[in-house]
């Protein structure tokens, strides 16, 4: 349970960087109070399916859960989520590396800075396995956890946050939600995707039963990190801002605390979580790759392996470097909100794959 959990609040955490709030925030009056609802009842159900089925294959990847499946089918369709899973962290690292350009470093290019980030991932995937990226994960979430509740109690309790413009968005909640709104609202549950890697670390199958509080966590961390901003910026005014959450933060502060303002625990905080599901993610993509070396005996495979995974990691420093050098901003924002309508249909026809392989197998 500690592997499904980490895996799903860093995800969960996430959001706030790769536009999920701003996606909702551009539709508020047009369908994304509606989404929310919608997006958790999605996002619960294809957890459920998903968690239920991977049961049926205690310790297994999804490479390995697949061996039986016929050619054609598994190469295409592990490249392609090695893809989905690569575009994940690029999308992340793409983000955060423009939020730390512009608020923590100006001096420094964007390509410089991708290069420090993007290399020190691929450092940390290199030369650690998958139980010691999960610990890794566990321990800077457990250490980022106060910082969480410090910043939320804050922005709840502020003497500016304005409960009327959290009201009049709330009157719209009618409006039927957009395709974007709900790929959006979906997002912070796939953190559990994951798993057709890290499926390897458990010792015994997950317990539906105990999974009920996700439903109700993907819920509130929804709602506000949806609310919080238009409380904090205005109905109307919080539609002027790429990153809505590092301005709300920008406005809090603690009085008399040991760091007043908050906007530099927040950058601290998402900076990590950020830099964790980067490695996740790209974890996972580099592992689906790797399912495709073989090597003559033990030796020959590891030999292999090093020399596969030196290529695959240098390929994805280039291609972060490369989308840095040639992006801008607003363009980013496309490659976020296209990336976000690709990776819904993908998610459901994994766990559709998973569901059947679980099937074939229990008849």
């Amino acid at each position: 349970m500690n592997v499904f959990y980490s895996l799903f609040f860093i995800n969960l955490l996430v959001q706030v960087i790769v536009f999920v709030p701003t996606m909702l925030i551009s539709e508020r009056f047009e369908g994304s109070v509606m989404a929310i609802p919608a997006g958790v009842l999605i996002g619960t159900s294809l957890l459920l399916i998903f968690v239920r089925s991977m049961n049926a294959f205690p310790g297994k990847t999804l490479p390995e859960i697949l061996s039986a499946a016929p050619r054609w089918f598994r190469a295409p369709f592990l490249i392609g989520m090695s893809f989905i899973w690569f575009s994940a962290g690029m999308i992340s690292l793409l983000s955060i590396n423009n939020i730390a350009i512009r608020f923590i470093n100006v001096s420094l290019q964007g390509p410089a800075m991708i290069l420090i980030i993007s290399i020190f991932v691929a450092w940390i995937m290199f030369f650690h396995k998958s139980e010691q990226i999960i610990a890794l994960v566990s321990v800077i979430f457990v250490l980022n956890l106060p910082l969480i509740g410090v910043i939320l109690y804050q922005a709840v309790t502020s003497e500016y946050m304005m409960w009327s413009s959290i009201l009049e968005v709330g009157t719209h909640w009618t409006e039927f939600p957009s395709y974007q709104a709900i790929t959006a609202s979906t997002f912070m549950f796939t953190g559990y995707t994951n798993l057709v890697v890290f499926n390897k670390l458990l010792t015994k199958p997950i317990q539906l039963k105990k999974l009920w509080p996700v439903s109700i966590i993907g819920l509130v961390n929804l709602l506000t990190s949806f609310l919080i901003p238009i409380g904090l910026l205005g109905a109307d005014g919080v539609d002027d801002f790429v990153f809505p959450w590092v301005v709300t933060a920008d406005s809090l502060q603690v009085q008399y605390g040991p760091i007043e303002r908050l906007i530099s625990v927040f950058l601290l905080l998402y900076i990590s979580i950020t830099t964790l599901s980067i490695l996740i993610h790209w974890h996972v993509s580099h592992q689906l790759l790797l399912s495709f070396i073989k090597g003559k005996g033990k030796r020959g495979q590891q030999r292999r392996m090093k020399y596969a995974t030196i290529i695959i990691l240098a390929a994805f420093i280039m291609t972060a470097y490369l989308l840095e050098k040639n992006t801008r901003e607003h363009e980013i924002f496309r490659l976020a909100e296209l990336w976000m309508n690709i990776r819904l249909p993908a998610e459901f026809i994994l766990v559709l794959t998973i569901f059947r392989m679980a099937r074939r197998k229990r008849a």
